[in-house]
């Protein structure tokens, strides 16, 4: 590998982009294949201080070597206020061809005053949007105003392949959304979280003829959109966009990979008017992707909310009906479930038993055959790790049946990934943890599932100490 000096002379900046030279060029090293460079490279981040450092170090050495450096270094950038986008916009007409590396853009404007000209209303908006002809992924955060002139800007991406939709209030859901989509050729990744003002507290009625009208849409060329994986980040707010996919606008037959995530809900009259979830059209969404979805995400809450906290068994209303009616059962191609529960700041709290409690009313009545892998995350108190009597509950018997009985005969691997930290008061004091302590630990869970070692040895545990 060839010698990386130790002080580069670059310019001192505070962005990976913002040095006027780019990045320095010096004489060739010895020749290296670009794919083996690229190998070398391929876990750094340059969302990180200090690799992104050591890929402007990396660049010094040789062309070969800038080029990759380079396309670590621009692969991400975010765009937040006018300032970043007149920024960025200089910084690719000076070098276009870094423009060219970028493959994900993060666009929002969470501080616009409303008084000023949007940014993405701007020359450089749409000179940005030229530059980036290669961008792969683009990410929408918190915008307060939107328009026809936003509208645009976000299709001239045409090669991109993922949207994600995740906190835009100033979206209307039955025109900018389906305009989107449509109009993305490569399309085949979409993520969708709250879009549209208020929209958790539009009337239900009012949002089922919205899913009404959507599902009555086709796209404007005719042909059904075909998308590879879908992301409802508040699937519990989802009523219209759940009918308008079942609809004849799309086609699920490449469909892959489902996320569904939701945060607790009580019932309609209590104080915050939240609503049970529209399970009904969530079951017909559920039911026509079966045949083809092969991997599934649940994200669920991390808490029930706090008036069902006196509720048998404590989880969440999604959560029980997907128990009660064993709607997943539709999945008849799914082969891949993930499972995971949602970080709250009371998260010291739980213990090694945690998941089970969340999880178990799901897996108990789940019956798809070609089931191959179950991925359970869920973070606990470091601390319980230690209580003996929390390895002596029943729940780690009826795992222990699930895992090792017919429940489901092509399992491969259930995957436990535990992230373990200490009561934050503790956490600088607590000393660090050795390498047989994680065995032992990870001992500890493995002989609690007796049947499904012996039988079958596909528990996994996987226990990370922060």
């Amino acid at each position: 590998m060839p010698r990386i000096p130790k002080k580069p002379h670059l310019p001192d900046c505070h962005d990976h982009s913002s040095t006027e030279n780019d990045i320095l060029q010096t004489s060739e090293s010895p020749v290296l294949f670009s794919e083996i460079i690229h190998l070398i490279l391929d876990n750094f981040s340059a969302a990180r201080a200090d690799e992104k450092q050591d890929l402007l170090n990396i660049a010094m050495v040789s062309k070969a070597w800038c080029r990759e450096a380079q396309a670590k270094l621009f692969a991400v950038i975010h765009v937040n206020s006018a300032d970043r986008c007149k920024f960025w916009s200089r910084k690719f007409k000076k070098s276009p061809h870094l423009g060219l590396l970028v493959r994900e853009l993060r666009l929002s404007d969470p501080h616009d005053n409303c008084l000023e000209r949007p940014y993405m209303r701007t020359q450089p908006a749409k000179a940005l949007a030229l530059a980036c002809s290669n961008v792969r992924k683009v990410e929408v955060g918190e915008f307060k105003r939107w328009g026809q002139v936003e509208q645009r800007v976000l299709k001239s991406f045409v090669s991109v392949q993922e949207l994600s939709l995740l906190y835009s209030p100033a979206l209307s859901r039955t025109r900018d959304v389906p305009d989107l989509i449509y109009n993305l050729p490569k399309l085949c990744k979409f993520g969708v979280g709250i879009v549209g003002e208020d929209y958790r507290f539009v009337e239900s009625s009012s949002v089922h003829e919205d899913g009404l009208f959507l599902r009555e849409q086709l796209p404007p060329n005719g042909k059904p959109i075909q998308l590879s994986h879908i992301t409802f980040w508040c699937s519990e707010y989802c009523r219209d966009l759940f009918l308008w996919m079942t609809g004849p606008a799309f086609d699920h037959s490449k469909l892959e990979h489902v996320t569904l995530s939701w945060r607790d809900i009580i019932v309609p009259h209590m104080s915050d008017h939240r609503s049970i979830p529209n399970v009904d059209v969530l079951s017909d969404f559920l039911r026509i992707v079966g045949q083809h979805l092969s991997s599934l995400s649940l994200i669920l809450p991390a808490q029930p909310h706090p008036i069902l906290l006196l509720r048998t068994p404590r989880i969440d209303l999604m959560s029980e009906y997907l128990q009660s009616s064993k709607v997943l059962n539709n999945l008849t191609q799914l082969r891949v479930l993930t499972i995971r529960i949602g970080k709250d700041v009371r998260y010291w709290e739980r213990d090694v038993t945690f998941g089970l409690f969340r999880v178990l009313p799901i897996l108990s009545v789940l019956e798809v055959p070609l089931l191959a892998t179950i991925n359970l995350t869920v973070d606990i108190n470091m601390d319980e790790l230690e209580s003996d009597d929390r390895y002596q509950l029943p729940l780690w018997e009826i795992l222990d049946s699930l895992l090792s009985g017919d429940r489901f005969p092509s399992l491969r691997s259930f995957n436990w990934d535990i992230q373990a930290d200490h009561w934050p008061s503790q956490a600088a004091l607590a000393p660090r943890l050795s390498e047989s302590d994680l065995v032992r630990y990870k001992g500890k869970i493995l002989n609690c599932l007796p049947g499904t070692v012996s039988k079958r040895n596909v528990v996994n545990v996987n226990l990370v100490v922060h």
